[in-house]
């Protein structure tokens, strides 16, 4: 049991711009080993191979039909003529086109038509979309698994490089030490499941046009949820902290118990010394 405390057995919570300096330098050694090891990943499993291919592909079908597959994506001032045609042709309702022009969009249709159901590009298009989970997925997990669970085992008391920095540590609830299981279902179910991986997925899927508008919307409210937890919660928890049933505390000012019978223990006792004390008065 540690010593050093300014309430008896309650909560001592960390104030919020010692918790957010110390998730920001967690965040950023956290981003820093995660892209060392997509470096290291891309280069075991020649990442590099899958997107010069993709991108072979995409130059070959400008070249064979005078337009780029991403054109509208493009600005004004970077289209040639046939894409501001196409880019005009498409904005107009099928019955105000003229004959050519209605040739000219069935043209354009049927080469991206073939282009997407291409079998040899399909292959490498969803090579790049899985290589890149697998990538992203690995690497985030090691770096964070580092960060915040290998690393707090070593300084204890769920400390993190950030944490230490800042006198910070994590209590459960009850103000008792937290284990290694207490700390693993926080890192990896809350930290790198739902805080981390669903928003990378869905960022992915939005870069590679398979998320949209959806997408968009289960980040914001995952991060209103982030939001409404740290304002309605009673220790400012977030959702990783809810499901280890975790603290971030003032470690100087926190009393923090070994286990739950030390507890228990110190509260009989404390409560027997305040008898006393009342029947003394």
């Amino acid at each position: 049991m540690e010593k050093g405390y300014s309430s008896v057995y309650g909560i001592e919570k960390a104030s919020m711009l010692k918790r957010i300096s110390a998730y920001i330098l967690d965040a950023i050694l956290t981003v820093i080993l995660a892209s060392g090891f997509v470096f290291a990943i891309s280069a075991i499993i020649n990442y590099d191979s899958y997107y010069d291919k993709m991108n072979q592909y995409y130059d070959e079908f400008e070249e064979e039909n005078g337009f780029s597959f991403n054109m509208f994506s493009k600005n004004e001032d970077e289209l040639n003529d046939k894409e501001k045609q196409i880019k005009e042709i498409s904005s107009k309702a099928l019955e105000d086109l003229t004959e050519e022009e209605k040739q000219i969009k069935e043209e354009y249709e049927k080469a991206i038509d073939d282009f997407v159901n291409d079998k040899d590009m399909l292959y490498i298009y969803n090579m790049l979309i899985n290589l890149t989970l697998l990538m992203v997925t690995i690497s985030v997990l090691l770096a964070i698994l580092i960060i915040e669970f290998v690393l707090p085992l070593v300084f204890k008391n769920g400390q993190t490089i950030g944490k230490k920095c800042f006198g910070l540590c994590l209590v459960k609830n009850n103000c008792v030490r937290i284990n290694a299981p207490i700390l693993f279902i926080r890192t990896v179910l809350g930290k790198f499941t739902v805080e981390t991986m669903i928003p990378i997925y869905i960022i992915i899927m939005i870069i590679f046009g398979g998320a949209g508008i959806t997408g968009t919307i289960v980040l914001v409210l995952i991060l209103f949820i982030q939001l409404i937890l740290v304002i309605s919660t009673k220790n400012n928890c977030l959702i990783h902290d809810l499901m280890a049933g975790t603290v971030v505390v003032d470690k100087n000012g926190q009393m923090i118990f070994d286990t739950e019978n030390d507890l228990i223990e110190f509260k009989k006792n404390f409560h027997k010394e305040e008898s006393l004390r009342k029947e003394y008065k």
